[in-house]
């Protein structure tokens, strides 16, 4: 267990330097903002970069603009047309725009592994296993 005196020491660092990281992130965003007026690229979906044409160059420019999109799964699966379909059932599977994909769920993973060992071997050979970045959260108390 560290003494105080390094506890201290190592915690106002480490919240100066959060302090840093936010006020880099204002000023990165401010000139973002700036560098977004002075080039003028208004694709709403689509980049573009932007460079100095002569020998001398020290930077090029990409502005990326992107559009994102959200599914309402109730309306796309769940309502029925006049035709009696829902609007998923009533586009060609071959050129439907939505991906149903597998999502493991941690909870239910760990409790295979705890209650049901057997399954868990068998979801041994497809599920990989490996530690997450262990968080720090240091928080100035009131003295």
């Amino acid at each position: 267990m560290p003494n105080l005196q390094q506890l201290d020491k190592l915690s106002i660092a480490w919240l100066e330097a959060k302090a840093d990281e936010t006020t880099a992130n204002k000023k990165r965003v401010a000139i973002e903002k700036q560098l977004l007026e002075l080039y003028q690229f208004d694709k709403p979906d689509g980049s573009k970069t932007f460079s100095d044409t002569t020998e001398n160059a020290l930077v090029k420019v990409t502005i990326t603009n992107k559009i994102n999109f959200k599914l309402d799964i109730d309306a796309y699966s769940g309502i029925k047309q006049d035709t009696g379909k829902t609007i998923e059932e009533s586009i060609p599977l071959e050129i439907r725009p939505v991906d149903y994909v597998p999502k493991l769920i941690p909870a239910g993973v760990k409790w295979i592994k705890e209650n049901k060992p057997e399954i868990a071997r068998m979801l041994s050979h497809c599920i990989t296993e490996k530690p997450a970045k262990t968080g720090v959260k240091v928080v100035r108390e009131n003295i």
